[in-house]
């Protein structure tokens, strides 16, 4: 009677805490038409971020970082408070995970976005800002420990963003497992000003490349701010949002190269069709033509995209800037390392009305499927900025064994990241792997890695290679079918694809012997593997002659294809490599011979997750999975301590809002700070990813007691229901 009057007080006090929410969110419609951000709306916003995500965002100005003066007067950028405007900078990096200065935190690959240099071309600041507020929501929600807060924000994000399971989850591993740097506004006077250029001098003519005038670069604001960050860091892929036509474009687009193809042109092509399929057309916009900047746009000198891409590699091209307008700027910060300037910094040139219309925006509906019905020129942007964090780092995930679907293996928010691990029964002959790849187009090889049973605790090094694994006890298993195939991204769509799941990328699929593990405890350690897009190391067939006539010279490429490839910065590192791991799992013999106990729909459970960070289980009802709990108190004294405690922690939450709401103080969101503002800032993107559907979970508790085993195990309640994340 205890435990079900604590369940109803659980259940009732999670209807209030939503009901708050809902309530103090009667502005927040979805889907919502998108508008662009203004100067004010933009800073203001960054500002919020800082205080309301301190662990993941990192705000500065290029003033406040590299002592950089500002552009124009008094009457300029009101909301920066003095002469001229502010040049914002936005680091998201999960700090919990990586912390700053440590060398999992040098090892992130990094990502640049650049949402204006041409002031007067308004798509792409609000592109990139709905894109950071939709992957830091995300993970937010993500990290949740607490049960009842991370039901009450997936249930948000799902009916106010369109952000299902799987969308959340893969955004979530985006933010921790890279780095990405942004100036929404690198042209902040030009932008407040809605004119291109800043103070009569065009941005994106104001690098070193291919320019004979020390003079004419490093002029603008902008264009050292840009300098200044490309300095610190060792991108790989980089967006410059533009305006004017409607294309994605890369190298060449200088005339010292009119007529030559670049080292990198297969890869370069391949992503940029990559870009171009994901952001997609609408009724009054065909999908993004791509090619080179010389054949779909035209060449200039001093652009920031070849810069990006070549001035560390092409010395006889870059000079030294001595330019005359404000502070002297040393000529010496225009002076290149070997590895600062290898970026595919892409130009997207995002509609041919550089401010389009409200009504060719694009709405927030399923804003993460290329096929919304709400697609626009922000809709598609923010996907595009969103697939550059994807593709810079391959990553390899095992999602089920037999039929448990494991929970999700990167937790932004978490200072260590202990092993996961699966019990299977003493009696089974076989255990069947499934597993993902992501940030990659195409796989070329892929295969699981067995040893004997490892500690909790053990790391694998951030490099290792095959031969490596080998030589310390891994045997290689090979997958049941295809051992190649293609990524989500890619023009074909995922492949291989499972006939029992579905789930938007590859599956593949292996059987692992454990007729050998027979007593409770007993186990293995498994990992995945994978090499992808190693064709983009070739240079087959190249439509004029390659210039400068070297191998492939970008990061992005190296670093999945050339295992010499070595740089290093100051707070940044690159190592190239082949394979890719993916988190080690242990498998490990349980303490029942063959049944575990039933899920509520009467299948039997074989399967059991024991280190799921809310003690359910991710998958449906016609999984055979569960959980086993760690601990092995009595379960009845248990539920009645965890439920009471719970209810009373809601029950205090629930006061608090309800006094918030008294006092008239609008609350934006679950993710909301204590801003009283009435911009709505948190109207965030979400959508449906893919054709796959997921509907907030039922969770319905399942108990056993009796022997050692006691299980709790939450299940959907639709068995058609899918698992998917990119």
């Amino acid at each position: 009677m205890k435990s079900f009057i604590c369940a109803l007080a659980i259940i009732f006090s999670s209807f209030l805490v939503e009901k708050a929410f809902s309530d103090s969110n009667n502005n927040d419609e979805y889907p919502r038409q998108y508008e662009l951000w203004k100067s004010e709306k933009i800073a203001h916003t960054l500002l919020q971020w800082k205080n309301q995500y301190p662990d993941l965002v990192h705000v500065t100005t290029a003033q406040e970082q590299f002592g950089l003066d500002r552009a124009g007067g008094p009457n300029d950028c009101p909301h920066d408070a003095g002469d001229g405007c502010f040049n914002y900078i936005i680091t998201i990096q999960d700090t919990i995970a990586h912390p700053l200065g440590s060398d999992s935190s040098k090892r992130l690959p990094e990502v640049f976005l650049s949402g204006c240099v041409h002031g007067n071309e308004r798509v792409g600041p609000t592109a990139v800002m709905e894109a950071m507020t939709l992957l830091l929501e995300a993970a937010q929600c993500e990290s949740q420990s607490d049960i009842q807060q991370a039901t009450v924000c997936r249930r948000y994000l799902e009916t106010h963003r369109g952000m299902n399971d799987g969308h959340r989850q893969w955004l979530a591993r985006l933010v921790s497992t890279r780095r990405l740097v942004v100036l929404p506004t690198a042209n902040a006077l030009g932008y407040d000003q809605n004119v291109r250029e800043e103070a009569n001098i065009d941005p994106n003519r104001d690098f070193p490349f291919d320019v004979t005038d020390p003079t004419q670069c490093m002029q603008t604001i902008a264009g050292r701010s840009i300098n200044e960050v490309f300095r610190q860091h060792l991108f790989q892929l980089a967006l410059t949002f533009h305006g004017g036509t409607e294309v994605i474009a890369y190298e060449w687009g200088a005339p010292t190269f009119l007529k030559n193809t670049s080292p990198d042109d297969i890869a370069q092509v391949s992503i940029s069709d990559a870009y171009s399929r994901y952001a997609a057309g609408f009724s009054t916009a065909k999908p993004y033509e791509t090619g080179t900047m010389n054949e779909k746009v035209y060449y200039v000198r001093g652009g920031m995209e070849d810069w990006a891409y070549g001035g560390s590699w092409i010395p006889e091209v870059v000079i030294p800037c001595e330019p005359t307008t404000f502070s002297p700027y040393p000529k010496e910060k225009t002076t290149y390392n070997n590895a600062t300037l290898r970026a595919f910094n892409m130009l997207v040139e995002t509609s041919h009305q550089k401010i389009p219309p409200t009504s060719r925006l694009g709405t927030s509906q399923d804003v993460l499927n290329k096929d919304t019905n709400g697609n626009g020129h922000v809709s598609r942007n923010v996907r595009l900025a969103l697939l550059a964090a994807d593709l810079v780092e391959p990553y390899v995930r095992i999602l089920r064994v037999n039929d448990l679907a494991l929970s999700d293996d990167i937790v932004p928010l978490q200072a260590t990241h202990s092993t996961p691990k699966v019990m299977i029964p003493k009696l089974g002959d076989k255990i069947t792997i499934e597993w993902t790849i992501g940030g990659a187009l195409d796989i070329d090889d892929t295969a699981l890695w067995v040893t004997a049973l490892q500690p909790e605790d053990t790391s694998i090094p951030p490099y290792v290679s095959q031969e490596e694994l080998m030589n310390n006890g891994f045997t290689n298993v090979l997958p049941k079918g295809p051992r190649s195939g293609t990524g989500f991204f890619s023009r074909n769509g995922p492949s291989p694809v499972s006939n029992e799941i579905s789930y938007n990328g590859p599956i593949f699929t292996s059987e692992i012997d454990v007729s050998q593990l027979t007593r409770a405890g007993d186990g293995l350690t498994i990992m995945a593997s994978a090499r992808v897009d190693q064709a983009w190391a070739t240079q087959t067939n190249p439509k004029m002659p390659i210039g400068p006539p070297v191998a492939p010279q970008s990061h992005v490429v190296n670093a999945r294809t050339n295992p010499a490839w070595h740089f290093e910065s100051e707070h940044s590192q690159i190592q190239g490599r082949l394979d890719w791991f993916s988190l080690p799992l242990n498998i490990v013999v349980g303490d029942y011979d063959d049944v575990v106990g039933q899920n509520p729909s009467g299948r039997a459970i074989t399967t059991i997750e024991v280190s799921n960070r809310f003690g359910q289980t991710t998958g449906h009802s016609s999984f055979s999975g569960g959980v086993k709990p760690v601990a092995k108190t009595n379960g009845s004294r248990r539920l009645i301590v965890w439920a009471g405690g719970t209810a009373m922690a809601v029950l205090v939450v629930v006061i608090l809002l309800v006094r918030r709401l008294q006092h008239h103080e609008r609350i934006y969101s679950p993710f909301d700070g204590d801003d009283d503002s009435e911009d709505d800032e948190f109207d965030s993107v979400g959508g449906e990813f893919g054709e796959v559907n997921s509907n907030p979970r039922r969770r319905r508790p399942f108990s056993e007691q009796g022997g050692e085993v006691e299980l709790s195990v939450a299940y959907r309640e639709d068995e058609k229901q899918k698992q998917n994340d990119p």
